[in-house]
């Protein structure tokens, strides 16, 4: 497995430069930010799109790998909540516990049904997708 690797905006995890990586973890948390103290307004919706261009820019990155066809990626983007108009935390506001995921992999067929109804889903989804991690 490669090195592990931080960055700004809450990126971290494993190279996939590096020997072989398993696993990528990008975390944007502007958005989150933007929604807690602005709320779900124009500029919410801004740093929503830029962090789906940083999200595209890492897919561009990885489908540029020379080995891409001899590896089976599976991406996961997830939100781990939602957030009132106004901003602030909230509670149990649906709009506020309601979040949303997107998946795209070789097990992951579009128009499937959704694999992420619940955020408890996400980490089995994920270590599917990393499979037999033991070196055997």
């Amino acid at each position: 497995m490669g090195r592990g690797r931080r960055g700004g905006d809450g990126a971290g995890g494993v190279d996939p430069g590096q020997g072989g990586a398993a696993a990528v973890v990008r975390v944007p948390g502007a958005v989150d930010v933007v929604g807690h103290v602005l709320g779900a307004g124009s500029a919410y919706r801004e740093s929503a799109r830029a962090a789906d261009k940083r999200v595209g820019r890492l897919l561009f990155a990885v489908r540029s790998r020379p080995s891409v066809a001899d590896e089976a990626w599976t991406t996961v983007v997830v939100t781990d909540h939602g957030h009132l108009d106004q901003g602030g935390h909230g509670g149990r506001e649906p709009e506020v516990a309601t979040a949303w995921a997107a998946a795209a992999g070789p097990s992951i067929q579009p128009g499937d049904q959704a694999l992420i109804t619940s955020q408890e889903q996400v980490a089995p989804l994920v270590l599917a997708a990393l499979g037999d991690m033991s070196g055997s």
